[in-house]
């Protein structure tokens, strides 16, 4: 992928998301795409985090090791609840779901990123290496 494209990425999703320019596409026998990417997650959740503050206990929830995804994210910070000593906390969490819905929506970030930048990718490839192809 050319450098704008990665630049437009990192300025929605956050600085080193892309690790690499190599986008992997293949059309599947049903005819939609197939795509991957070589992503940090962990540079997405912190991005969304950017700027949030937490209580340790809140901290310690939305930290855990298997949460590796941003849907991972968004259903563990979806299902905590508060006490009222706990409002910034609730207003962060409120903060860090809109961010979430906002950027990704109900997409992976896989998923985010490829919505973003398919209308950059040809609509037809033409190989013209058969020749090159063995035959019996």
């Amino acid at each position: 992928m050319e450098q704008e494209i990665i630049d437009e990425i990192h300025s929605v999703f956050g600085e080193g998301i892309m690790q690499g320019n190599i986008l992997e596409l293949s059309r599947a026998y049903n005819g939609e795409h197939e795509y991957s990417f070589n992503l940090d997650h962990k540079a997405a959740l912190k991005q969304l985090l950017k700027e949030l503050t937490f209580s340790k206990e809140t901290r310690a929830e939305i930290s855990k090791p298997e949460i590796k995804h941003v849907q991972d994210l968004n259903r563990v910070a979806g299902k905590l609840t508060f006490t009222e000593e706990n409002v910034k906390d609730k207003e962060n969490i409120a903060e860090l779901l809109k961010r979430i819905k906002s950027i990704y929506g109900t997409n992976s970030l896989t998923g985010s990123i490829w919505t973003k930048i398919k209308a950059y990718v040809p609509k037809f490839i033409y190989f013209d290496k058969y020749s090159s192809l063995l035959t019996r």
